[in-house]
């Protein structure tokens, strides 16, 4: 049953990015070189996903459709580089064109299997759910049969990437109502290896949704999400399986209500601190149930203030003061997260750092995306640093603390000259001299482990700086070799 439903949850992943990737082309190389990069990243991920689907096809004209997509994405990749962005966007969208056909014949089947799982899972919710005075599950089968008349009308237009994307998400709330209702079973290895999972398939899809909004709350609501599931990552690497399933689910609540808003669904003032003011009372829940086990004067104190402050949010929604709620809500929020962190064993020390590093990271990164608008040479540099951040992260996610860290500060250097520090001028010489330094260093390095993933960093930034060199942008490429210099030196 669980490697089901993990199975179910990475072919619900390439369906609901299929979703979201849609109509962002256009729009993201109007943004111009990082725009251009990042529709064909976009690109790539659906390149990707569908070369996994195809895997265990013999299908020919399926396969040949796959090629198509390729060349026409290398065809894109050149007219970027030659400043082309019409010429590029054709392709990519063409390249989409084919690859939705393509989808649409691989998923045909798969989605209509998720819709009987659906069906039966429905079939059980409604059994239990309904008579149980759960208020919460009952919201929740509810919004989950919304989900599936959405996904209803979807298959009706023959829509079968949209229908999968509803079937997720209606697969989702329905098995977190059962679970309210019945009991999960228990916080067990697998439960919260299969809730870490879809936290990080859903965290992709929210990244994309806000990717395509100006929305604040939409983007807030990640950063929270995000902050939460690295919470979550710590908390099972120190083994406590129970507090880490429940921060995932957390954290997966959160992504939903992200995308939600990103889509367009409009939240009144209450509703926002309504929402804000039971998240936090749930993660204060957590930290004081983790503070009983592992006491001390300070953490006691530091729960009494957040509790108090959490009072006073709720005081201030009954009384209509929805801002001022919210307001004390964010207080109480960060004071559990301390906790959270302070009342960790020491030998976490490192983990903490880490996760206040990437904090920090992706806090620089949403200014500095602010101060690089309409500069390409600092868009170039804001792009790198956001894909390091992204790769901070998933070495946290996998405990690796340290070299989280190594990325941390890599992209930190990449941002500071966007948010004032002062940028060395670099000729164009100067830049290919270095260059040239660059791939003597890469050519003698003989890496082994942890090193040899150091080295691929530093190629990542090499090809990125050959890449802003042709587009007459030698500062952003002289600070990507002198980060790749540096990474290097670090094995």
């Amino acid at each position: 049953m669980m490697k089901r439903n993990m199975a179910m949850l990475r072919s619900l992943a390439v369906l609901t990015l299929a979703v979201l990737l849609a109509g962002v082309v256009p729009g993201a190389l109007a943004q111009g070189p990082r725009g251009g990069q990042a529709a064909l990243n976009q690109l790539d991920r659906q390149l990707e996903r569908a070369a996994q689907l195809l895997a265990g096809s013999d299908d020919p004209t399926l396969k040949a459709m796959l090629e198509q997509a390729r060349q026409l994405r290398a065809r894109a990749s050149e007219e970027i580089a030659g400043g082309r962005h019409e010429q590029a966007a054709a392709h990519i969208a063409e390249a989409r064109r084919v690859l939705d056909q393509l989808m649409a014949r691989l998923l045909r089947g798969p989605v209509h299997q998720l819709g009987e799982q659906l069906q039966e899972l429905l079939r059980q919710a409604e059994q239990v759910v309904p008579g149980s005075g759960n208020m919460e599950a009952q919201r929740l089968l509810a919004q989950a049969r919304q989900q599936q008349e959405r996904a209803a009308d979807a298959l009706r237009q023959q829509r079968y990437q949209a229908a999968g994307e509803h079937y997720r998400v209606a697969l989702y709330l329905g098995r977190r109502a059962l679970d309210l209702v019945k009991g999960s079973g228990g916080a067990g290895k697998d439960r919260v290896q299969e809730a870490r999972e879809q936290y990080r398939l859903l965290l992709e899809v929210a990244e994309q949704a806000v990717a395509r909004t100006d929305n604040p709350m939409a983007k807030r609501s990640l950063e929270q999400a995000r902050r939460h599931g690295l919470l979550a990552a710590r908390t099972l690497q120190r083994g406590d399986t129970a507090m880490a399933w429940e921060l995932y689910h957390q954290s997966i609540r959160m992504l939903l209500r992200c995308i939600s808003i990103a889509e367009g669904e409009v939240a009144t003032p209450r509703q926002q601190a309504e929402e804000e003011v039971h998240r936090v009372a749930d993660l204060l829940q957590d930290a004081s149930r983790d503070v009983e086990r592992s006491p001390s004067p300070e953490a006691k104190i530091l729960l009494a203030k957040a509790t108090e402050l959490l009072a006073r949010a709720e005081r201030n929604l009954a009384d209509g003061n929805f801002a001022l709620a919210l307001r004390n809500a964010e207080f109480a929020e960060g004071m559990a997260y301390r906790l959270l962190r302070r009342n960790a064993p020491l030998g976490d020390a490192l983990a903490v750092r880490a996760e206040e590093e990437i904090e920090r990271l992706r806090a620089d990164i949403a200014k500095a995306d602010r101060a690089a608008a309409d500069q390409p040479e600092q868009e170039e540099l804001v792009a790198q640093a956001e894909r390091l951040c992204r790769q901070a992260e998933g070495a946290f996610e996998r405990g690796r603390y340290r070299l989280a860290l190594v990325w941390v500060l890599a992209g930190t250097r990449l941002v500071s000259p966007v948010l004032g520090a002062a940028a060395p001028a670099a000729g164009e010489a100067e830049v290919a001299q270095r260059m040239e330094e660059l791939d003597r260093r890469l050519q003698m390095a003989s890496p082994s482990g942890e090193s040899s993933e150091i080295v691929a960093q530093a190629r990542g930034l090499r090809e990125a700086a050959a890449r802003a060199m042709e587009r007459r942008r030698p500062i952003a490429a002289k600070a990507m070799i002198e980060i790749a210099m540096e990474l290097l030196g670090k094995m």
